[in-house]
């Protein structure tokens, strides 16, 4: 499999828009209930976004686009938001309780990882402060909450595709996870709702020049 090639970062390319790309409504499960807990991730104020097909790569900007080219794995087919190394990464959190009974003690881990990058281990987290916890106290039958969160693609991240690993826990002794838990330690005492490492995916383009 080819991996992304790089692209130049410059200033006037970045013309913000506000579009979302979205991982698609998703459930989570959750031993003994009839209805699960459904979750999203919503990419949000992006510069850009990259299409992989059978064609290859693609990078869509405000007015211009860029064919990169390359062979994917059908699994990587689909539409990612784009942001430039350095810029912040915004996202939201969609979280719905599908089932009658009502949730107590939630508490919401995101932590952006590699997905398909040069040089970086699949699941390994990003440079930087890349990890963020919500403690959510209630959540009724049929009530749906939007959590948001930043992160800073730092200079050194590795360029390619990203994830975000989203993991609900259901703390039953309340909030006792400390701030930037690492997610190993927070399985051992939570009972677990949603562990999902490709929850979302987006892409940080190389800072450098285009590969013509």
């Amino acid at each position: 499999m080819k991996h992304l090639p790089s692209l130049v970062l410059g200033l006037a390319l970045v013309l913000m828009f506000t579009p979302t790309v979205t991982a698609g409504a998703q459930r989570g499960k959750h031993l003994g209930d009839a209805a699960p807990l459904e979750y999203e991730i919503v990419y949000t104020d992006f510069p850009g976004t990259l299409t992989i097909d059978e064609s290859g790569a693609t990078y869509h900007f405000s007015g211009w686009a860029w064919y990169a080219g390359g062979s994917y794995d059908e699994g990587h087919f689909g539409t990612y938001a784009v942001y430039f190394i350095g810029q912040c990464m915004s996202f939201e959190i969609r979280l719905r309780n599908m089932s009658n009974r009502t949730y107590k003690n939630l508490k919401v881990i995101a932590a952006q990882e590699y997905h398909l990058a040069d040089g970086a281990d699949y699941g390994a987290p990003l440079p930087g402060e890349s990890t963020q916890e919500w403690f959510v106290t209630e959540l009724r039958g049929g009530d749906e909450i939007v959590l948001r969160g930043r992160a800073r693609v730092a200079y050194d991240t590795r360029p390619g595709l990203d994830q975000t690993h989203l993991q609900v826990l259901h703390w039953v002794n309340g909030n006792q996870v400390p701030l930037n838990a690492q997610l190993k330690g927070a399985r051992a005492d939570g009972r677990i709702f949603v562990d999902n490492q490709e929850a979302g995916i987006y892409c940080p383009p190389a800072f450098g020049l285009l590969d013509f």
